[in-house]
């Protein structure tokens, strides 16, 4: 190793600002949003979801960490891209049954509503295989 001196030594802002943009390509990498990840657990579908998530989203659309649906329960899965911040939006709307079951004509009917739950994605390839492996396997 040999210190380089005189006109030929590069700059020292130079070599600081290489560092420093080496070292926010690996923090920004290091700290990325991971995927959610779907298996398949007999009827349902698990569906692990990353922690990083931007904060200035409305609770009731922040994706829940660990979400478990039944596979006949799904209605729909939509991917739409969201302009204002670069991002895929995937939602997945699925029919939940109301919480009382209603009386009529001496027997009992239970209404169902829908619950959506909402992902988003920096890139359209990782929406697109996300919404993928949960209609992959629709049998159940």
């Amino acid at each position: 190793m040999r210190l380089e001196t005189g006109l030929n030594a590069p700059p020292m802002k130079t070599k600081a600002f290489a560092l420093v943009v080496v070292l926010l390509a690996a923090g920004g990498s290091a700290f990325a949003a991971t995927a959610p990840t779907v298996e398949f657990k007999g009827s349902f579908i698990k569906i692990t979801a990353g922690d990083s998530y931007a904060t200035d989203e409305p609770i009731e659309r922040m994706p829940p960490q660990l979400l478990y649906v039944r596979k006949a329960s799904i209605l729909s899965v939509s991917l739409t891209f969201v302009a204002r911040s670069s991002a895929y939006d995937v939602v997945i709307a699925t029919s939940n049954p109301d919480n009382e079951a209603h009386a009529a004509d001496a027997r009992s009917v239970v209404t169902y509503g829908t619950k959506s739950y909402f992902y988003r994605f920096s890139s359209g390839s990782a929406a697109t295989s996300f919404c993928e492996a949960i209609l992959s396997s629709q049998d159940g």
